[in-house]
């Protein structure tokens, strides 16, 4: 097992486990999922076991301004890729968490799990060893094993967001512990 930055080549595979495993009404679209790596290729980290994608995490640099948009409901996250900040032109970003998944149906899956979990704060930390200075984390959790993950990781809910007929909340940190 390895985690290891996506490639353009994963767009699929990311895609088509996410299209598996959440509601219809949260899948973006693989010209939108492109579009987001021609401005960063550094948001998604992927989970190979035996050469097969098992799982993955993704988090975009933002300004202020569209963060808060996307957490407050404002913007849609499928609207997000012109907004991507890239890190060699930025120094203070604010990360929007948009994903963390592994294929449930795989007999692995705890073990996939804790491999990617584990990677996060190591991801976090050669950010800011490269100068990069991560002001906040948020994300909007739309289940409640996304919601154990924020909150292991320190995060503290802040209010929530209707989506789709649907209520869902959103996390907020200072820094992933």
């Amino acid at each position: 097992m390895i985690v290891r930055t996506g490639l353009n080549s994963d767009i699929r595979e990311v895609l088509q486990l996410e299209y598996r495993l959440y509601p219809e009404q949260w899948h973006v679209p693989e010209e939108v999922v492109r579009k987001v790596f021609s401005r960063n290729e550094e948001v998604i980290r992927v989970l190979e076991a035996n050469g097969v994608l098992k799982g993955h995490y993704a988090f975009l640099p933002l300004e202020k301004d569209a963060y808060e948009s996307v957490l407050h409901g404002v913007l849609d996250e499928k609207e997000l890729a012109e907004y991507i900040v890239d890190y060699t032109n930025s120094k203070d970003v604010y990360l929007y968490w948009t994903t963390v998944m592994v294929d449930t149906e795989d007999t692995n899956r705890r073990q996939f799990s804790r491999c990617l979990l584990n990677d996060i704060p190591l991801y976090l930390q050669s950010l800011q060893q490269r100068g990069i200075n991560i002001i906040e984390i948020g994300g909007i959790f739309i289940s409640e094993h996304g919601v154990r993950v924020a909150e292991r990781f320190g995060m503290a809910q802040t209010g929530a967001i209707d989506y789709a007929g649907k209520s869902y909340p959103v996390y907020r940190t200072a820094a992933i512990r």
